[in-house]
């Protein structure tokens, strides 16, 4: 897997190509470009500043795509990290190894930061493995 091809990729708010991606449109595009998954694209579910909001589109988000990504205990390159921002877990990005992980941020380009430091190792919630055919 090229972690690195991804870098730079510049953020758009709900960007699902390499135009500009938004944190859900780089996982999104990873996964299409290097595990062969499609992913959906959840244009339509987004959050605002309306924390219950927020909370609903995460948990409509999580039980579509419990068939497609397992929880994991044990992180690999390729799985999917997840991250609490304001109490409600709306960031991802894609491990790339034990202390780094691929993401982009809003009115930020795309990558590579450690999620075992500040701030991302208080923010870590979960980390899944995409079901792949293979």
């Amino acid at each position: 897997m090229d972690f690195n091809k991804y870098v730079g990729l510049p953020y758009r708010h709900k960007g699902r190509d390499a135009s500009g991606v938004d944190c859900w449109g780089l996982v999104r595009l990873f996964c299409k470009q290097e595990l062969g998954v499609e992913l959906p694209s959840f244009n339509g579910v987004y959050y605002t500043t309306d924390t219950e909001f927020v909370g609903e589109g995460a948990n409509e988000i999580r039980k579509s795509l419990s068939d497609i990504l397992i929880k994991t205990e044990d992180p690999k390159p390729g799985d999917i990290c997840r991250f609490n921002i304001i109490g409600y877990p709306i960031h991802v990005g894609i491990v790339c190894d034990a202390r780094h992980f691929l993401h982009v941020e809003e009115f930020k380009n795309a990558n590579i930061a450690r999620y075992d430091r500040n701030p991302w190792n208080k923010r870590i919630s979960e980390f899944y493995h995409v079901r792949t055919d293979d």
